[in-house]
């Protein structure tokens, strides 16, 4: 399998990204150090974001991973999104939705009756 080739919006991304973290987390943006650290990982990631260098949960992941790594934020705070069941819930709903639109599951049962596709159904689930 062949790696996607780069364009220059997101080359220039990946070097203008790193770029600005130093630029930023040395330069007296903020009295609090946290504060402007937070600033310089957060401009990391509307960088990468916006010229879409990577992947954008990728990029997510890596902002929260450095908030913590760098002591901008407590490691409880940094992935709070990640100790409750809602996100995990809908991210497991959107993958299978995804998984079943990939297989055409999805649009052979909303496309066919029972009658067409010659199976019989009970209650809610088809069975062939």
């Amino acid at each position: 399998m062949q790696a996607a080739a780069l364009n220059t919006k997101q080359l220039a991304g990946l070097i203008a990204a790193p770029l600005a973290v130093l630029a930023l987390w040395f330069a007296p943006t903020h009295d609090d150090p946290a504060a402007q650290h937070a600033i310089a990982i957060s401009a990391l990631m509307i960088i990468l974001w916006a010229t879409e260098a990577m992947d954008y949960a990728l990029t997510g992941f890596i902002g929260v991973f450095l908030f913590w790594a760098l002591g901008v934020s407590r490691f409880e705070d940094a992935f709070s999104g990640f100790s409750n069941e809602t996100p995990w819930f809908l991210l497991g709903a959107i993958l299978i939705g995804a998984m079943a639109s990939k297989s055409g599951l999805a649009g052979e049962s909303r496309t066919q009756s029972p009658h067409e596709s010659g199976r019989h159904t009970a209650g809610c689930c088809w069975l062939s």
